[in-house]
Order: C-alpha cells, then structure tokens, then sequence
C-alpha cells in the first residue's frame, strides 16, 4: 500500500514561494479578533488555573522560535513539541490562534509560520471541537502563508462534524482562493457527505481542481487510515473505498499529463481490488500514458499480493 505524508516536505517545497504572502497581521485586526473571541477568553482564563503549565511550555517553546527560528528543514522538531503537549495545549494554542495572536505578530516569519502551523497540527490531531471558530477565523484570515489556511481547513475537517463539513463544503460551491484548502479539509473527514462533495469535484472544469479534489479523496479513502479505525469501520471503509475507486479510475484514463501522476497516487492510496478489476484489459492509444497504466497496475498487484 501506498501512502504519503500530507505535510512535511510539501511544507518545505511550499515556503519559498508563500513566505511573502505572511504579512504581520495589524493592531486593528487583533483588536478585532479579541471582541469576536470574548467567551473563549473567559475559558482559556478558566482552563489556566487548572493547567498553568501547558501555557508555560507552549509560550517556552513559542519564544525559543521567536528567539532564532530553527531552519524550515528541522521545522517537524518544533510541531513534533507542539503536538507532544495533547490535549493539554488546546486552550493555550485556541487563545495564540485568535485574540492573543499578536505575540505570533511579533515572530519572524519563517518563525510564524512554522509555529502557527504546529499548532494547527495539534488541533488537527486532538480534535477538540471548541477549536472550530477559531480555525474558521485562520482560514478566513487574508494574505498569510497558504500552509496556515490549508492547515487549518484540515483541522476543521478532521473534527467532521455536520456543521464543518457544511462550511467548507460551502468554500467548495463558492469557488475562489479557500476552494483548494476547502478541498483538503474535506479529505481529513472521513465520511460519505465529505466524499459526495469530493466526487463531485472530479468533473470540475478546472485540471488543478479535480487534482486537488483527488488528492483530498486518497486520503480520505486511505486504506491504511480505514484499517487503523478498527474492524467496527470495517464495513463502512469498504463501501466508501469502493465508491471512491470506482470514481477515480475512469478520471485518471481521462486525466491530463501534468495531473495523472495525483490521480494514480490517490488511486494507490485508496487501494481497493476494484482497481485492478477495472484496469485490466484497459489499453491507451497514448504510449506513455498507457505505460503508466502498466504500471499502476502492477502496483495494485503488488500491493493485493501484500495483503
């Protein structure tokens, strides 16, 4: 089976070409996210008396950055120390994210971002629902680096609830500069109403987007993160799987040259028989791209001989 990493080096080869859009947020602009973030204020407050040292390590760990960034290569030492704090650093991460963001403000950029995304990393993982209006209020959030929003569309996701999925469902429909991270967000919700807005997008008129659209799909049908569910899910992963399998072959045959490569690896991510079933016998009056379909084969093969 074939998986990949939806962070990590994409971060690295993305920061050079969106370092400048990490524009310093202003003074107005953190005023204003403190009157929208008054009752969550009131929580973090509360959530400190009983949890003064989360607070202690994460602003340890936040000015260390902002002391000398480390260089973007190392950058998984600092979200590795973000996400080790659990579930303890939600609130205190909630309040950087939102009405006490001007201590990020204050850091490098490279710094900022490398921070900021750790700590969307962690809501990612803990999944704690009282982040929902403050991932709202990142990915809104305008000329920042474009790991920050898609980050924080994937934390969103990853709490897959129906309200989320409705939001970034609504960036997908209304199009414009949130669509992609809408798209990944989507991934992160493994659900039958995530994926009919996914599937949806594999007709879209725009090439990128029905990439974008099949990488969200290859991970959300991931073979690998269905199994980790457990045998209860079993069941339910097997069905979406297939669903998805059975959409994602016919737009890879039609996909272009530049995108066939993302198709093939949602494809491989996904890994269900009805892959290979629905590959064989396929020939392409296209040599190179008939090759790749050789080869997409034999790794569906190997990868069945595998399991």
């Amino acid at each position: 089976m074939v998986t990949t990493k939806i962070t990590g080096e994409r971060i690295m080869k993305g920061l050079a070409l969106g370092l400048v859009l990490g524009a310093q947020v202003t003074v107005s602009t953190v005023h204003a996210a403190g009157d929208a973030f008054s009752t969550l204020r009131t929580a973090v407050q509360q959530d400190r008396k009983q949890n003064e040292e989360a607070f202690l390590r994460l602003e340890s760990l936040r000015m260390k950055v902002e002391a000398g960034a480390p260089p973007w290569e190392r950058r998984s030492g600092v979200t590795r120390q973000i996400r080790a704090l659990g579930p303890s650093a939600v609130m205190p991460a909630l309040a950087l994210l939102s009405y006490d963001e001007e201590k990020l403000a204050k850091m490098t950029d490279m710094g900022r971002v490398m921070f900021t995304v750790g700590l969307l990393e962690l809501l990612r993982q803990v999944k704690d629902p009282r982040g929902a209006q403050v991932l709202r209020h990142v990915m809104e959030k305008t000329g920042q680096h474009a790991m920050i929003t898609q980050t924080a569309a994937e934390a969103l996701g990853a709490l897959c609830r129906g309200e989320d999925v409705g939001y970034l469902a609504g960036h997908v429909r209304a199009g414009g500069a949130l669509l992609k991270p809408a798209l990944m967000g989507l991934g992160y919700c493994r659900s039958g109403a995530s994926a009919d807005v996914l599937l949806g997008q594999l007709t879209a008129s725009n090439d990128e987007v029905r990439a974008t659209a099949a990488d969200a799909l290859g991970w959300l049908g991931s073979r690998w993160a269905w199994e980790a569910k457990g045998p209860a899910a079993q069941a339910e992963g097997d069905a979406l799987r297939a669903r998805i399998t059975e959409a994602l072959v016919p737009a890879y045959l039609g996909s272009s040259k530049e995108t066939r490569v993302r198709f093939r690896r949602a494809i491989l991510m996904v890994d269900h028989p009805a892959a290979t079933t629905m590959l064989t016998g396929v020939t392409l009056t296209d040599a190179p791209a008939q090759h790749d379909v050789e080869k997409l084969r034999s790794a569906l093969r190997r990868s069945e001989a595998r399991h």
